[in-house]
């Protein structure tokens, strides 16, 4: 049974990302920590960036509605992702399958196919999650990019990661290869097999395991989303592998500097506006 509740936040909660500025960073179309094309900014050239109900956001429990909507089925995540590419695209770290597996996102009767999985991460003391839950923002968020082509509609599947003294052996495969892609428009491929299942945190049958909503994709061009689902378990990565994360830049090579190390690559928290956040299943 749904419950009935509408939420109104009246204001942003301060939350920005420009801890650090990055110069060089003004040379891209739009970027976390430039002065000039920074989240504050977006808007003046991306319009979608300042409509409502954007992406991401703070989920407060209180306010969720129990639901029935089902759970999610995940197909093809169980089978090793043998090819991939690893790309430093400024924004983030991107991993693109290219081993030709159907990996599919089944959910409510619809289908998605898993197109890409991006990073966004900060440090133990300085998390870099994008959406947060009750005031927690976790380390790192691990955003699987998912597309339905039959009714163009998308969907982003969300887990936490907090740091940890022990390093996680599934992310192995990624951090191993990360030192190849220091720079913006870097690229290299994987080395090792990498079970996306093994990432994911564990699902029991009776298990009240994530949120729904509807947003906005959290980069320009701020493009409507159709789902949003967020895991409510927390994984972990290891302090050691978050360091190389770390150490990767949002600019090239020849523009490199402290100021433009990539972490804390997360937008701001966005207005919840009239829109409801769903438990399920």
């Amino acid at each position: 049974m749904f419950k009935i509740l509408i939420v109104y936040l009246l204001y942003f909660i301060n939350d920005a990302t420009m801890e650090h500025s990055c110069e060089a960073d003004n040379k891209y179309p739009w970027s976390y920590h430039g002065t000039d094309n920074g989240p504050s900014n977006w808007g003046k050239s991306y319009p979608a960036c300042d409509e409502e109900y954007q992406s991401p956001m703070e989920i407060t429990k209180e306010f969720v509605y129990e639901s029935i909507i089902s759970g999610i089925e995940f197909v093809g995540f169980d089978k090793p992702i043998t090819k991939a590419t690893v790309q430093n695209v400024g924004w983030t770290v991107m991993i693109t399958p290219g081993d030709h597996v159907q990996r599919t996102m089944k959910w409510m009767n619809k289908s998605f196919d898993l197109i890409n999985i991006h990073f966004h991460f900060g440090t133990e003391s300085d998390p870099g999650a994008e959406n947060v839950v009750d005031g927690v923002r976790h380390t790192m968020e691990i955003q699987y990019y998912a597309y339905q082509e039959a009714l163009k509609f998308d969907a982003i599947l969300s887990t936490f990661m907090d740091a940890d003294d022990d390093n996680n052996s599934e992310l192995d495969p990624i951090t191993e290869v990360l030192s190849k892609v220091m720079y913006r428009n870097d690229s290299t491929e994987l080395k090792s097999d990498l079970y996306l299942i093994n990432l994911l945190p564990k699902i029991s049958s009776d298990q009240d395991y994530y949120f729904v909503y509807e947003g906005f994709k959290a980069i320009p061009p701020c493009v409507p989303i159709n789902l949003w689902w967020i895991f409510k378990d927390v994984g972990k990565v290891g302090k050691d592998q978050l360091d190389t994360f770390n150490a990767l830049y949002s600019v090239e090579k020849d523009d490199a500097s402290d100021d433009c190390l990539m972490g804390s690559n997360y937008r701001p928290l966005q207005k919840i506006g009239v829109r409801p956040v769903f438990s399920a299943p």
